[in-house]
């Protein structure tokens, strides 16, 4: 039966919000597709576990489910990817949990400076009970927080040798947009400048007119080349804020079970492929940065930059004292 033109604009608009909410199917078989989109180049370790999950989550569920996955900030920054996410627009983006923390105050708690002692105290964190709870926070706020991904070590890195604390003090320096990463580097003596990560921040530390330093991991800074214009690395290793996959909650209730188990299973084992390859990679990484002129310093006293930024740690609102004290805590 032929049906009226207002009927028909309004199943195309139906089929359209169908699309936003749970992706598109690309054949009338029943296959859906999920769409994906981060910042990170496709070089990057974590661009390259996402494809892996993909792979997984296909061949599980026999091609019922896919992924389409959109790289290098195509469909914008950290900030934008969290709105669309939010707005039903992609089903899932990776971020770091630093991006969050003004919309989920405790995940704020992996931008505090030095908060772990080491790699296995930040593994016990993130992977047991306390981990686990920290996901659930992103539900009141439309989001399924599925996994952790690996992120390192930030440190500093400069157009110009950091030797110290004082070094530190006036320079301009591009951080993530999260109030506990500006009031660390204001702690620190320094200038925090909020930029996207992306283009965006390479031109700036090109020209290092608006910024002359930067933080970040080993992959970004070797896969964005931030070391052609910044090639004075200072491993302090200030915080180890793990990246997260995030998955809109209307496009997650409307999964299967069946499907949801399989969309976890594959996180989980790309997440645990994704941390061996990190650190798997990391020396070599470290090794191509010397062999193309960066100067690394690798033996860093952090005493005097732990004294400086207690003033973060006796400002902290009361929730977010709590979940830093039960890290802390860990064994």
């Amino acid at each position: 039966m032929r049906r009226s033109r207002p009927a028909a604009i309004l199943l195309l608009f139906v089929s359209a919000l169908a699309c936003l909410t749970i992706g598109c199917s690309a054949a009338e078989s029943g296959s859906r597709t999920l769409l994906l989109a981060h910042v990170l180049p496709p070089e990057h370790a974590v661009h390259r576990a996402l494809v892996r999950m993909g792979e997984t989550l296909e061949r599980e569920t026999q091609g019922s489910l896919r992924l389409q996955i959109r790289h290098s900030a195509q469909l914008g920054a950290e900030k934008e990817l969290l709105e669309k996410v939010q707005a039903g627009q992609i089903q899932l983006t990776k971020v770091s949990t630093n991006a969050l923390d003004s919309l989920v105050p405790e995940l704020g708690v992996f931008a505090l400076p030095w908060l772990f002692r080491d790699h296995a105290h930040f593994v016990a964190a993130t992977e047991g009970p306390l981990g686990r709870e920290l996901l659930r926070a992103a539900d009141r706020v439309g989001l399924r927080a599925l996994v952790y991904y690996e992120a390192g070590a930030r440190s500093f890195y400069a157009r110009e040798p950091i030797t110290g604390l004082e070094s530190l003090r006036g320079l301009r320096v591009r951080v993530q947009q999260s109030p506990t990463m500006i009031a660390t580097l204001g702690a620190l003596g320094a200038i925090p400048v909020p930029i996207p990560f992306g283009p965006e921040l390479t031109l700036a530390l090109k020209k290092g007119e608006r910024v002359s330093a930067a933080e970040n991991n080993p992959p970004s800074y070797w896969t964005e080349e931030h070391y052609r214009s910044a090639p004075y690395y200072f491993l302090d290793g200030h915080t180890r804020a793990p990246d997260l996959l995030l998955m809109n909650g209307a496009a997650w209730q409307a999964l299967s079970e069946s499907e949801r188990t399989a969309l976890v299973a594959a996180a989980r084992e790309s997440a645990l492929w994704q941390r061996e390859t990190w650190y798997a990679e990391e020396e070599a990484l470290f090794r191509r940065l010397e062999d193309r002129g960066v100067k690394i310093t690798r033996k860093v006293d952090t005493e005097p930059f732990i004294a400086a930024t207690q003033p973060v740690y006796a400002e902290l609102p009361d929730d977010l004292r709590r979940w830093s004290e039960r890290i802390r805590a860990l064994p």
